[in-house]
């Protein structure tokens, strides 16, 4: 998502629907490239919870960006994850440049079609997955002309850049590819809790 503003001097606003740590933690890379960003509507039934929780953090740390982070939240309007609601943010924010979809995997969709249903903004950054399940695909009927960025940030790694380009270089020799294994080290939080061995991981 093309964090520049489009008015000059004037902010970069974005609504973010799903206000938790990821979404946070995603504002926070957007401040290496600019740091004029408003936040100004948040969409998510403990986002003021949230929020504070994860600035308490920042303070604690003493985070380069945690004054940057303050300022952008500074005129931020707290909504309820309900359609009514999301309708609400969009009538009364219709100068957004950016809508930040980071909710529960399962909600998703849902979201999607809001902004699609309510929103006049063109660009929309949504982690993945877009679907979970093949009956969201096949039932989703997309409407608008929105540019949506779906955030899988492997296929950007620098191992995944390398296996690419070498696999290019000696196609001839190597042929077609067969077969990929492939293995990760996670936090030991993570794999004591088996957080991340659920239907995303599986083969």
């Amino acid at each position: 998502v093309h964090i520049e503003a489009t008015r000059s001097n004037s902010p970069f606003r974005i609504a973010i629907i799903g206000l938790g740590s990821r979404s946070q933690e995603l504002l926070l890379d957007c401040f290496k490239f600019n740091q004029n960003i408003q936040v100004v509507a948040a969409c998510d039934d403990f986002a003021q919870e949230s929020h504070l929780f994860f600035m308490q953090n920042l303070i604690r740390e003493k985070h380069p960006y945690v004054d940057t982070f303050k300022k952008s939240f500074s005129d931020v309007t707290f909504y309820n994850d309900t359609e009514q609601e999301l309708q609400k943010l969009f009538s009364c924010h219709q100068d957004i440049d950016a809508v930040f979809i980071t909710s529960a995997n399962s909600h998703h969709v849902r979201h999607l079609k809001a902004v699609q249903k309510y929103c006049s903004c063109k660009n929309v950054y949504m982690e993945k997955p877009l679907f979970k399940t093949l009956d969201e695909f096949v039932n989703f009927k997309w409407q608008g002309d929105s540019d949506v960025l779906i955030g899988l940030t492997l296929r950007y790694s620098t191992m995944a850049k390398i296996v690419a380009t070498q696999l290019k270089a000696f196609k001839d020799q190597l042929g077609a590819l067969q077969k990929v294994r492939a293995w990760e080290n996670v936090k030991f939080c993570q794999g004591l809790a088996n957080f991340m061995m659920s239907w995303r991981r599986h083969i």
